[in-house]
C-alpha cells in the first residue's frame, strides 16, 4: 500500500478505432469535480489515427500504444502495470460521465477495506431515463445480467447495496486487491465475461462489491460489439461462459453446468446453417476441453482459498430480471418491466402504490383481453405514469408501441 499514490485514481480506458467516442468521454471528464486522477488510454492497434489524434488534442491523457488489439483483459492489465494509484477506474470509451460520479465512487470504496469494487449507475445513452446497469447479478445456472437493465430509473436502486458484481464498463477497484488477493483480469478471456469472472472471484474470497447510485454515467450499450458477426460473438460468450463455470463453481455444479452448456451448444447447431458456423461450434467444445488442464489448475489455486459458497453468491439475483432486447439493443417496454420497477418503491407514497396496483391488474388481464378497453386503459396508465414522472415523456410512444401495437409480451 505504501508504494501507491494514496487517494488517487488511475482512469483507464481502451480505444480501438474509436477516437470520436473516446474524445466525448475525455470531454466529459473536464467537468469532473474530483481532481486526484490521471487518465491512461490504451490504443489497441487502431488504424484510424486515434493515437495521434488523442495525443494532440488531449495532452492531459497518456496514450499507451499497442501494435495489436490486446482486447479487454490484456489491454487493461497493460495499463495497470504502468500505473500506481491506490484506486483503478476501468471505464469504456463509449461512456459519458456526470461531474460528481468519481468523488461518489471514491467515498464509497473508502468506507471499508473489504470493499473490492464499486459499481456505478449506468444509464442508456439512447434512452437516458432507462437503466443499463446498477451492478451485475448471476443466476444459479451461471447466466449473468446487468442489474436493472431496461427498467425506467424511478429510484428503485437508489440505495447503495452489496451485489454480485460490477459491470466493468465503469467500475472503481481497490488496487491492492487487484494486484494481490483477488488478482487481475484473466488474460485468457477477451470480449465477454471478464468482469463476471473477476466478480465471482472477489465474492468467493469474501470481498464485497457494492453499488454507488449517485455515480451516474451514460453508456452507449455495446456500440463496438454490434459490428461483430453473430457467430464470433456467440463463440466468445459460450467459451468464456464455460471457462467461468469450470473455474469458479463448486465441483458438482461446475460439472452439471458444463455438461448442460455443451448440450445447449450442440442443440444450437440447427440454428447455424453454414458449414463454417457448425465447425466453429465444434471447435468451441474442443477448445474448452483442450484448455481444461490449465483451467483446472486455476480452479485449484482459487478453490483452496474459498470463503463463500455459491448459494450465497447467487442470492443477489433473487427477484432480479433483465428487460432488454440484445438483438435490437433496446429496453423491453412492457407491464412486467413497470411492475418490477415500481415493486421496490411501491411503499413510497399512496400515489405510487395506486399506480403499482393498476399495473398489476392490467398485467394479469393482458392474456385475456379481447376488446379495446384494455388498450385504452393501458394508454391511460401510461399517460398517468408520464404525468407522475414515473416514466419519461420521451419513452411514452415506446411503451404504447410495445404493449398496445406490437404486443411483444405475446411473442413466444
Amino acid at each position: 500500500m505504501s508504494n501507491y499514490k494514496k487517494d488517487f485514481v488511475d482512469v483507464i480506458t481502451l480505444n480501438y478505432n474509436g477516437k470520436d467516442s473516446t474524445a466525448k468521454l475525455l470531454d466529459s471528464f473536464k467537468d469532473v469535480g474530483f481532481k486526484n486522477y490521471e487518465i491512461f488510454i490504451v490504443d489497441n492497434g487502431s488504424s484510424d489515427g486515434s493515437a495521434d489524434f488523442l495525443e494532440k488534442n488531449y495532452p492531459e491523457a497518456k496514450v499507451i500504444r499497442s501494435k495489436k488489439n490486446l482486447f479487454f483483459s490484456r489491454g487493461n492489465n497493460l495499463a495497470i502495470s504502468q500505473t500506481n494509484s491506490e484506486f483503478i477506474l476501468l471505464i469504456n470509451n463509449d461512456i459519458i460521465v456526470k461531474p460528481e460520479f468519481l468523488s461518489k465512487m471514491v467515498e464509497r470504496i473508502k468506507e471499508s477495506d473489504d470493499i473490492a469494487a464499486v459499481a456505478s449507475k449506468m444509464l442508456l445513452q439512447d434512452h437516458p431515463s432507462m437503466l443499463d446497469s446498477v451492478g451485475v447479478v448471476m443466476a444459479k445456472d451461471g447466466s449473468p445480467f446487468n442489474r436493472g437493465i431496461g427498467q425506467p430509473d424511478v429510484g428503485q436502486y437508489d440505495i447503495s447495496e452489496q451485489t454480485f458484481g460490477a459491470c466493468f464498463g465503469c467500475v472503481l477497484i481497490r488496487r491492492d486487491l487487484y494486484e494481490g488477493d483477488i488478482g487481475p483480469l484473466d488474460n485468457q478471456y477477451f470480449g465477454y465475461f471478464e468482469d463476471v469472472d473477476w466478480s465471482f472471484r472477489a465474492n468467493m474470497l469474501g470481498y464485497k462489491i457494492v453499488t454507488e447510485p449517485e455515480a451516474v454515467v451514460f453508456h452507449a450499450h455495446s456500440v463496438s460489439s454490434r459490428k461483430n458477426v453473430p457467430m464470433w460473438k456467440f463463440y466468445l460468450i459460450q467459451r468464456n461462459f464455460i471457462w467461468t463455470i469450470q473455474k469458479n463453481f463448486e465441483r458438482k455444479r461446475a460439472i452439471k453446468r458444463t455438461v448442460r452448456r455443451y448440450q445447449y451448444i450442440l442443440k444450437n447447431m440447427q440454428f447455424w446453417p453454414g458449414k463454417k458456423d457448425k465447425l466453429q461450434l465444434i471447435k468451441l467444445i474442443f477448445v474448452t476441453l483442450f484448455t481444461l488442464p490449465s483451467t483446472l489448475l486455476k480452479r485449484f489455486n482459487l478453490q483452496r482459498r474459498r470463503k463463500v459458497w455459491d448459494e450465497y453468491i447467487f442470492r443477489f439475483s433473487q427477484n432480479e430480471y433483465p428487460f432488454f432486447e440484445d438483438i435490437n439493443y433496446k429496453p423491453v417496454f412492457t407491464l412486467d418491466n413497470l411492475e418490477h420497477a415500481l415493486k421496490r418503491i411501491a411503499g413510497r407514497d399512496e400515489k405510487t402504490r395506486e399506480l403499482h396496483r393498476r399495473i398489476i391488474s392490467l398485467n394479469k388481464e393482458k392474456e385475456h383481453n379481447n376488446n379495446s378497453n384494455w388498450d385504452s386503459e393501458v394508454k391511460d396508465l401510461i399517460n398517468d405514469l408520464v404525468q407522475n414522472k414515473v416514466i419519461d415523456s420521451s419513452e411514452k410512444q415506446n411503451y404504447i408501441k410495445d404493449m398496445v401495437e406490437d404486443r411483444i409480451w405475446d411473442n413466444s
